[in-house]
């Protein structure tokens, strides 16, 4: 086992559970077309949950086909020997995959904030300050995981 085969399990990881997260997401899609209720904030939940769900699916898309292509590519069976060996455009692909992976993670938990006031103001209040909790909370293991890169 080099150096690569860690590095591509965590993008293995990262479609896996984006590709759980895009199910979820569809299925509160779903459930918001489906409903009778068609107000402005119903529209903009929808919206978000939407935007959330394109970012997972081109997260998804993308790691899927590194992992795909890893499999063929000369440079994971022996020529790289680690990650600064692999060429720019896999950590384009990765850097991509990443970005749009944790934007659709914010905007999941901004939809689940959204989501509160369409039931009624205690919930939507409630869900407003979970979200922005978890938003923080987000940011601060982005933070903590970037010093260790």
């Amino acid at each position: 086992m080099n150096d690569i085969t860690p590095y591509l399990e965590n993008i293995k990881l990262l479609s896996t559970i984006g590709g759980l997260l895009a199910g979820f997401t569809l299925a509160v899609v779903f459930q918001l077309i489906k409903g009778d209720e068609r107000t402005q904030l119903t529209t903009l939940t929808l919206i978000v949950f939407l935007s959330a769900l394109g970012c997972f699916v081109v997260s998804v898309f993308n790691s899927t086909f590194m992992v795909i292509g890893s499999n063929t590519f000369a440079f994971v069976k022996g020529q790289a020997s680690s990650r600064e060996d692999l060429p720019f455009a896999f950590h384009l692909a990765v850097t991509i995959s990443m970005g749009s992976f944790i934007v659709g993670l914010l905007l999941f938990t901004g939809g689940i904030g959204c989501s509160g006031w369409l039931y009624s103001r205690p919930l939507g209040l409630l869900s407003t300050a979970i979200a922005g909790v978890t938003i923080v909370a987000t940011f601060g293991v982005l933070m903590l995981m970037s010093m260790n890169f």
